[in-house]
């Protein structure tokens, strides 16, 4: 439009969305070694617009698990495939975007295990605690032995795409069998991360052995897997202003 007005306006919109702030990843980049995100465990990150959020809101991309990806390409100035970051690094990016970009202010609604009562809470994004990944973890750290069965397992962390792999799991149960099926999504999760087994790396045959394992061994397989050493820790105390 040739209107100075709008013109200047759009040029003030334009430095304002091109203004990138640094960030550092909690997994200090060490698992990205065949360039799939930052070795050095750096990005920048930009505000998301309001064309950026209406992407979250759209149902046909959320149905197929794409709104987050498409707006993490749009607000991170690397060139990068966000689907291949680890889940720990996306869940540091989504909540510091969702302070820059909003508030980090957060407000939710709780309700009391104890009383039953409902309450509004505010959570501060930026007081939430952030480990870094330890100078003595890395890729090849991935591997323990189960305290039951005494079985060796190597195993790799969650990406955006295991997230995705997951859902598309549930979904299609859902659409084959309805809603009553039997949810085994975290099995299926632990045989995507789970590289070897017993010295099984096969993954129909990993599959099966997971299935078997006891309890104990499973409890202990998915603390490895979903609790890396590093990470934004998102588990916070309330207190019930109604039974305190």
């Amino acid at each position: 439009f040739k209107d100075s007005n709008y013109e200047s306006v759009m040029d003030q919109l334009n430095k304002l969305s091109s203004n990138y702030e640094q960030i550092f990843l909690p997994s200090k980049g060490k698992f990205y070694q065949r360039g799939e995100g930052p070795s050095n465990g750096v990005l920048h990150l930009r505000r998301m617009t309001a064309a950026d959020e209406q992407i979250l809101y759209n149902p046909r991309l959320a149905k197929r698990n794409q709104s987050l990806n498409i707006v993490f390409k749009e607000c991170i100035g690397e060139k990068i495939e966000p689907d291949y970051l680890l889940s720990e690094d996306r869940n540091y990016i989504l909540i510091y975007l969702r302070s820059i970009s909003q508030s980090y202010e957060y407000d939710v609604e709780v309700k009391c295990p104890e009383c039953g009562k409902a309450f509004q809470n505010k959570i501060h994004l930026n007081n939430l605690d952030m480990d870094y990944c330890p100078d003595d973890f890395g890729p090849e750290d991935l591997y323990d032995e189960l305290p039951v069965s005494g079985l060796r397992v190597k195993y790799r962390l969650s990406t955006g795409r295991d997230e995705v792999a997951v859902q598309d799991r549930k979904d299609d149960l859902v659409r084959k069998w309805g809603t009553e099926v039997n949810d085994d999504s975290a099995l299926f999760r632990l045989t995507l991360l789970v590289e070897e087994i017993g010295g099984v790396n096969q993954k129909l045959m990993i599959q099966q052995i997971i299935a078997k394992l006891p309890v104990g061994d499973v409890n202990y397989l998915r603390a490895l897997v979903n609790e890396p050493p590093f990470g934004v820790n998102t588990k916070i105390g309330i207190v019930c202003p109604h039974c305190f």
